[in-house]
C-alpha cells in the first residue's frame, strides 16, 4: 500500500483489483476499484536493461500499460455519486540515460469500450526519425489477447492533437492474423499540462461497429524540460477520465 501526501492524501492499494482513494478533506473522498481488462502490455518486468523496451538510444521502459474497468464513488458528507468507465493502470520505471528524453518523440495510446481494449506505444528519434519502439496489444474481451503491432497513427501534428485516427492488423502469438481495426477520433477533451488528450473514438474493429473513448499521451520532448540524469522508478496511474470525473464531481456535490 502506497501513500502520497497529506491533504489531499492518495492511498494506493496495489492488490488486484488495485484500489486508489484520494482524501480531499475530512468529509469528502473519492475511492474507486481498477480491474484489468486482458494481459498487460509489458515494456520489461525488471531493472536489466536488456529487458527493458528502447525509448532512446541508451534510455529503457521498464513495467506495463493495462486497460481497466474503473468503479468507483465520490462521497461528500452524507452525499454519495457512484461512477463506472474505463481507463488504464500505467505502472513504468524508467532506466539509464534518462537525460536523452529530450531527444526523443513518444506517443502512448489506450482505448476502451464494451467489447474491445487496446495498448499502443511509438517512439522515435527527433533528428533521424528512426522508430525505436513500436508495439501493441489488442483485447477482446473474454475471448482473447493478441499483438497489435502492425498498425499507422495520424494525427494532426499539434501537440498534444485534436484529432488522430490509427488502423492496423492484430495478430495471434503464431503470427496468424485475427482482425482489423480502423479507428478515428471525433472529439477531444484536453486534459492536463499539454501532453493527455481523450477522445471520443468510432470505426470498425473486425468489421464490427466501435464506438468508445481513447486516452493519448504525446511527448514532443524537445518542448518539454529535460528529465533529470537519473534513475527514476515511478507509479503513473492513468485512469485520467475517471479521475476527472471524481474532481469534477467533487466540486459538484460540494
Amino acid at each position: 500500500i502506497l501513500t502520497i501526501g497529506d491533504m489531499p492524501k492518495i492511498t494506493v492499494d496495489f492488490h488486484h483489483p488495485h484500489r486508489v482513494r484520494v482524501d480531499f478533506d475530512s468529509q469528502t473522498y473519492m475511492e474507486f476499484d481498477l480491474t484489468y481488462r486482458g494481459i498487460p502490455m509489458w515494456y520489461g518486468k525488471t531493472t536489466n536493461l536488456d529487458d527493458c523496451a528502447r525509448i532512446t538510444t541508451n534510455m529503457r521502459c521498464g513495467g506495463y500499460d493495462a486497460p481497466c474497468t474503473i468503479t468507483g464513488r465520490i462521497v461528500h458528507g452524507s452525499t454519495i455519486v457512484a461512477f463506472n468507465g474505463y481507463g488504464d493502470w500505467e505502472h513504468v520505471w524508467l532506466l539509464g540515460a534518462v537525460s536523452e528524453w529530450s531527444s526523443s518523440r513518444t506517443k502512448w495510446l489506450i482505448f476502451n469500450n464494451a467489447n474491445y481494449c487496446g495498448a499502443m506505444v511509438m517512439a522515435w528519434d527527433q533528428s533521424t526519425g528512426e522508430i525505436i519502439l513500436k508495439q501493441g496489444r489488442l483485447t477482446i474481451i473474454n475471448q482473447k489477447d493478441l499483438i497489435f503491432d502492425d498498425y499507422t497513427i495520424t494525427d494532426d501534428g499539434k501537440q498534444p492533437p485534436n484529432q488522430l485516427a490509427f488502423s492496423g492488423i492484430a495478430k495471434d502469438k503464431n503470427g496468424t492474423t485475427q482482425t482489423s481495426v480502423d479507428l478515428t477520433s471525433t472529439s477531444f477533451a484536453r486534459i492536463y499540462n499539454g501532453v493527455w488528450t481523450q477522445f471520443a473514438l468510432v470505426g470498425t474493429i473486425n468489421g464490427q461497429p466501435f464506438n468508445g473513448t481513447c486516452w493519448s499521451e504525446h511527448h514532443n520532448n524537445k518542448s518539454e524540460p529535460p528529465a533529470p540524469p537519473r534513475e527514476i522508478p515511478f507509479w503513473l496511474i492513468a485512469g485520467i477520465e475517471l479521475a476527472g470525473i471524481g474532481f469534477l464531481g467533487y466540486y459538484l456535490i460540494k
